[in-house]
């Protein structure tokens, strides 16, 4: 069939009210969704593709949330279990789409076409009438491969190409500016000054306790925590180095395509835990995840971002954040680096992991 990819100036609003919501979360089947995905493709954008008996759905790996590509279709449908995920997606992206519009911007996010949900919200006053909405955000497929199953076949000139490549993506998303006047009803916005203050300070008073659920590091480390840790944890940043941050840039939201022996970087994707906060917090998941832990591809990302010095503070604070962020990261650096565990404190792993200290000499 005829691609559908369209350019329009704003993303379409719209609840569809459809037969039947009531169903039990894990028990929605291929039929389900397929009868939901044609409904919605119809409304939106006037089209019978399920007459084409030739088409299929894939569902993609998206963590939690369902994310469905109909073949020769160039949107993504992907519908979220939690209303404030949804919120933060689609707002970010409408910003981004408009700041593309205003000032040359890479191309790597995805254009928001359409969001609502397939059903009203549900206002039932008991549990066993209630049903999830399932809000929704239809978005352009961004063409290429996870770099995850990248990684193993990468050389060094190729890997390189990634880091580049993501330097500036993230730059153009960094350099967006947040409106401090007003929040213009965004969610994202309707906490500037205290979301990522609280967010740190949620994990901080819970960090002994979250590093021993999940053991992502040794007995001897989680005992150092506390020496380690400031006493407040915005004392690490300075409110004028906001920026929006995407939260989460792990091996498998940088998407890449290969060109003739090159690599290039396509876009980043899943912006459902973006927030505004500290630029710094955004390379933890980055460096860790996507560079696995490689610092020649950190400085390469940085040069390309446009970051022009390197305080001898940034390791530290790098070192909380990573302490503060999801407990994967932490994993996947002892995964990399298993002789690591037998560092004696948090300052010896600290220096190991984020210390750049020729950056501020390389050309």
């Amino acid at each position: 069939m005829a691609s559908t990819s369209m350019d329009v100036e704003k993303p379409h609003r719209t609840v569809m009210i459809l037969d039947d919501p009531q169903f039990t979360l894990m028990e929605h089947t291929g039929d389900w969704w397929k009868f939901h995905l044609s409904n919605l493709v119809h409304h939106i954008f006037g089209l019978d593709v399920f007459a084409d008996t030739s088409l299929s759905i894939q569902l993609f790996e998206s963590g939690e949330n369902p994310v469905f590509k109909i073949s020769g279709f160039d949107y993504l449908f992907k519908f979220y279990l939690r209303l404030v995920n949804w919120r933060i997606e689609s707002e970010l992206l409408s910003l981004i789409n408009r700041h593309c519009d205003m000032y040359p911007i890479s191309p790597g996010y995805a254009h928001l076409r359409a969001y609502g949900s397939l059903f009203a919200p549900c206002e039932a006053e008991k549990e066993e009438d209630a049903y999830w909405h399932w809000p929704y955000n239809i978005i352009s497929y961004l063409p290429g491969t996870p770099l995850r199953e990248l990684i193993p076949s990468l050389t060094d000139e190729m890997y390189t190409s990634v880091a580049k490549g993501c330097g500036k993506i993230v730059r153009d998303l960094h350099s967006i500016p947040i409106d401090n006047e007003k929040n213009n009803g965004h969610f994202l916005q309707m906490n500037i000054d205290t979301a990522f203050r609280k967010y740190l300070s949620g994990i901080n008073e819970s960090i002994i306790e979250i590093h021993t659920v999940f053991a992502n590091l040794p007995p001897h480390l989680i005992n150092n925590l506390l020496d380690y840790l400031p006493d407040d944890p915005t004392s690490l940043f300075n409110r004028e180095d906001f920026v929006y941050i995407h939260n989460d840039i792990n091996c498998r939201h940088v998407i890449c395509e290969v060109k003739e022996n090159a690599l290039d970087v396509t876009g980043i994707i899943d912006f459902d835990d973006a927030m505004i906060g500290d630029w710094l917090y955004e390379l933890v998941a980055l460096f860790i995840s996507s560079f696995s832990c490689r610092k020649e591809l950190l400085k390469a990302f940085l040069k390309e971002y446009g970051a022009v010095e390197w305080s001898t503070t940034n390791s530290y604070t790098l070192m909380c954040y990573t302490l503060y962020h999801k407990p994967y990261v932490l994993e996947t650096v002892f995964s990399i680096n298993p002789s690591w565990t037998n560092c004696g404190t948090l300052d010896e792993l600290e220096k190991l992991l984020w210390d750049l200290e020729d950056f501020n000499t390389i050309e």
